[in-house]
This record gives structure tokens, C-alpha cells and sequence, in this order.
């Protein structure tokens, strides 16, 4: 009896204890082993691993930024009608510049002439790659041909409608003034008239030689009309009833020539005109006047005696 109570409190303890362990392995399970979406939600969220730097970028898979081309420094102005445009870019790729490919040495260097037209020009130097455009770059460079040398010769004031303009430039030179061509003489001296209009005019003269390069230089001319010319020939003293009154004037400018009120032609190639009035008994005012086209008016009073006996 004792025995059977002894074998029943033994096997009591070893339930117990064995109770016991499954609790300390089911917790060491709950800490190590934590459920399939817990695991790949840490996955998810963990940090990215940093890029790798320098030439090692490009073996990680990060892009290099560095320039794929490099132009040496060029001018915003220059004289000259060619510009050599130098730089270097990577190996294996090509230049094109205003769409003209550049020879590229081994190691990815370039100089290639550009020709400049006067004025501004735009230069457009595009690297490619082995499957597509890399890289544009503009630039603009304006070309300004030094100018020839110009002097000009003309008055402040004229009296004259037309005014003859005068000058010298450099040989082969093509000249304007205003826009009438001035032909120079193998020297580069020239002539030219310009019509003046009554007030202020301006006068402008350039010159342009064979690289393209202009000067200019602008004159500014007064003109006031004078009055128009007249000289008169009436006789003192007739024994006619009818004389003829002649003179001259300006030539193609005196648009109106009165005798007594009367119009008279006027030639007005030579500028001399004549007409005829008749007299009374006695002595008779002659007067002569003349008005142009700018409205100046000249005039000259004379007396005639007639005499009938």
C-alpha cells in the first residue's frame, strides 16, 4: 500500500515537471520565431544600404555627374571670321557642332574652326552617346569685323537746295550716302549730292569694307532758302505804248513771276523770262516779283516814262 502511494506521487511530480518545460520552450519559441508578415514587414522598411562613391559609383549603379563635355572658354565678341573651339569629352562618344561632327583623338580631346558670319551666331556643340543625346551646349558669339577708316567732308549751313558731299575711306571699300551709292575712286576719295529739304537734314555715310566690317558717320546740315534771285531790265523812258519787261531769276525753283500783276513764263532751264504791258501817258510803276517753292519772295519797283511825242 505504501509502495503503490509512493509510485503515484512520483508519476504526480514527473506530469508536473514535464508541464513545465513545454512553457519554457513554448516561450523561447514567442521570441526568436515571430510570424511570416511581422518578418517581411521588417524586410520592407529596413534602410538602403549607402551608394557606393567616386569611381566605384559607377560599378553600384549610380550615375556620374559629371559634365560629358567640357568647352574651353569662348568670347562673346571677336573680329576675326574663324573661331577654333576646343574641349574634350569622354571616350567613345562624338561631337557634332551646328550639326558637323568633330575628330575626336584617343583620349576624347577636339579643336574644330568654326566659321563666323558678321553679326550674331549661335553654336550649337551636342556630344552623342552610343544610344542617344547626352549633352547640348549653346553658346552665341558675335562677329564685328574692325571698321575701315571714314572722314567725311560737309557744311553745317547751306544756302543751296543741293549740297555735294565729299570724303575719303579705305581702297575697295563700297560707300552710301544716305541710300545712293558712292562709287570711290581707286584712292577711296568720293563725291556724292544729296537734296536738301528747308529745316534741319541728316546726312549718313558709311562705308564697308571686304571683311564686313562698317563705319558710319552722320552729318547734320541746315537749310534755309534764300530769297530768290532777281534782276530786272526796264527802260527809263518809251516812246512805245507797250514795252516788254525782262529779267532773270532762279532756275527750277521760282515757281511764279509777276510783272504788274500779270504772270509771266519763266524759262526755267536759264531762269530768264520776259513780258509785255502797255503804259499809259505819264510815268508808270513797274513792279516785278517772283515767289518760289518754299514761299520766299523777291521783288524790284521801277518807274517808266511815257511819252507819246
Amino acid at each position: 500500500m505504501k509502495t503503490r502511494r509512493l509510485t503515484v506521487i512520483w508519476l504526480f511530480m514527473a506530469v508536473i515537471a514535464l508541464a513545465g518545460c513545454g512553457q519554457e520552450e513554448g516561450a523561447k519559441i514567442g521570441v526568436t520565431a515571430p510570424p511570416p508578415n511581422e518578418a517581411q514587414s521588417a524586410k520592407n522598411t529596413a534602410p538602403p544600404a549607402p551608394a557606393a562613391a567616386g569611381k566605384d559609383a559607377a560599378a553600384a549603379g549610380g550615375k556620374d555627374s559629371r559634365p560629358v563635355t567640357v568647352i574651353l572658354p569662348l568670347p562673346d565678341l571677336v573680329a576675326a571670321d574663324t573661331i577654333e573651339i576646343k574641349g574634350k569629352t569622354r571616350p567613345g562618344g562624338k561631337i557634332f557642332i551646328n550639326g558637323r561632327e568633330a575628330a575626336l583623338s584617343p583620349a576624347g580631346d577636339f579643336a574644330f574652326p568654326f566659321s563666323l558670319q558678321v553679326g550674331k551666331n549661335e553654336i550649337k556643340v551636342v556630344t552623342l552617346g552610343k544610344e542617344k543625346i547626352e549633352d547640348t551646349r549653346i553658346f552665341n558669339i558675335e562677329r564685328r569685323p574692325p571698321p575701315p577708316r571714314l572722314t567725311v567732308i560737309s557744311p553745317e549751313r547751306s544756302d543751296s537746295e543741293s549740297l555735294v558731299i565729299s570724303g575719303q575711306t579705305e581702297k575697295g571699300c563700297v560707300v552710301y550716302v544716305n541710300s545712293t551709292v558712292a562709287r570711290p575712286d581707286r584712292e577711296g576719295g568720293f563725291t556724292s549730292t544729296v537734296q536738301l529739304k528747308e529745316g534741319e537734314n541728316s546726312i549718313k555715310v558709311t562705308s564697308t569694307n571686304r571683311d564686313g566690317g562698317t563705319a558710319v558717320v552722320e552729318k547734320k546740315v541746315a537749310f534755309n532758302p534764300a530769297d530768290p534771285r532777281l534782276q530786272v531790265i526796264v527802260p527809263e523812258e518809251t516812246r512805245s505804248k507797250q514795252v516788254t519787261i525782262s529779267g532773270i531769276t532762279d532756275t527750277d525753283t521760282v515757281l511764279v513771276l509777276y510783272v504788274n500783276d500779270v504772270k509771266t513764263d519763266i524759262n526755267l532751264q536759264n531762269g530768264i523770262f520776259s513780258g509785255t504791258i502797255t503804259l499809259a501817258e505819264g510815268v508808270n510803276s513797274v513792279t516785278v516779283a517772283a515767289v518760289n517753292k518754299w514761299g520766299k519772295k523777291s521783288s524790284v519797283s521801277r518807274n517808266i516814262l511815257y511819252s507819246a511825242q
